[in-house]
């Protein structure tokens, strides 16, 4: 495909999610901003201050709810957990609760009204892709992550009818960013109909 709008922004953004009714909201990897945007000018229309300093990897929207979800990293030594964070459309803080997923959580997407969360870090049986309530944080669901390489699964996204959709790097045997691969998944995997 072609570019038909591009643009910059004066932060780390780490994850992206539409709300359906015309923006788009970013995170801020480095800081403790949440970014409303155009999504047709890619204007910064409002700017949010979350709990936390940083590290947040990953955001969905709840668009039957209007409710925001934030992964965010305790720490990046890569051995860590990290927190869900859950906010209404404006930014106020509605509750918190701890990622299951311990091992440098990234990924979040909301899939039938339950959100999928995704790790980073390990390889091996650490590296999982979960279900969960997103009331309570509690695992539904787990599985090891099909893309089960050291630094390779990032990002998550839904077509809101099949399939799973998730980002990968490749840094074969710790060396430099060879390939980012791009899979697709059937929700069936996941234990969700």
């Amino acid at each position: 495909g072609s570019f038909l709008k591009a643009t910059t922004v004066s932060y780390v953004p780490y994850g992206i999610a539409s709300d359906g009714k015309g923006s788009l909201y970013t995170t801020s990897y480095y800081t403790d901003k949440l970014y409303k945007m155009d999504q047709n000018t890619f204007v910064i229309e409002k700017e949010m201050s979350l709990r936390g300093d940083k590290y947040f990897t990953d955001l969905t929207i709840d668009k039957e709810n209007d409710i925001i979800y934030i992964h965010r990293l305790a720490d990046t030594s890569g051995s860590s957990s990290g927190i869900i964070s859950v906010y209404d459309m404006d930014g106020k803080l509605l509750r918190e609760f701890p990622s299951p997923n311990t091992v440098y959580p990234v990924g979040i997407e909301m899939v039938d009204g339950k959100l999928l969360i995704g790790e980073r870090q390990g390889g091996g049986t650490t590296q999982k892709l979960q279900i969960i309530d997103p009331i309570t944080g509690r695992v539904e669901f787990s599985v090891l992550n099909p893309y089960n390489k050291r630094f390779g699964p990032r990002g998550l996204g839904y077509d809101g009818e099949k399939y799973v959709y998730q980002i990968s790097n490749c840094f074969p045997g710790g060396g430099g960013l060879t390939a980012i691969l791009l899979m697709r998944v059937d929700k069936i995997d996941f234990g969700t109909t």
